[in-house]
């Protein structure tokens, strides 16, 4: 039986970046000692001749093949209403910054 500890607990609350009260730290404690015994039980279920699966509903994905076809809409009447364009690419504002 596992018993995690309540420097154990901060370590987690810390890791998640989740701010727990000191006085919520026991009931914590209680909560994952609890899931942790939940595991254990699972770890002693036989699964020597189970077979895995990945699903269970026996559905499996339907695709169609891709058609590549020329465009017939024009491309000026597409880009016009676009704010703003430079050497005939969008232009839109970056997302991502350097670190």
């Amino acid at each position: 039986m596992a018993k995690i500890t309540k420097d154990e607990v901060i370590h987690i609350s810390e890791l998640s970046r989740i701010g727990i009260p000191e006085g919520e730290i026991a009931k914590f404690q209680s909560d994952l000692d609890q899931i942790l015994e939940y595991v254990d039980q699972l770890k002693q279920v036989d699964v020597v001749d189970t077979t895995p699966l990945a699903q269970v509903t026996g559905l499996t994905n339907i695709v169609s093949d891709d058609n590549v076809a020329p465009c017939r809409i024009n491309s000026k009447l597409l880009l016009a209403n676009v704010p703003r364009l430079k050497g005939g690419s969008i232009v839109v504002p970056a997302i991502l910054e350097e670190s």
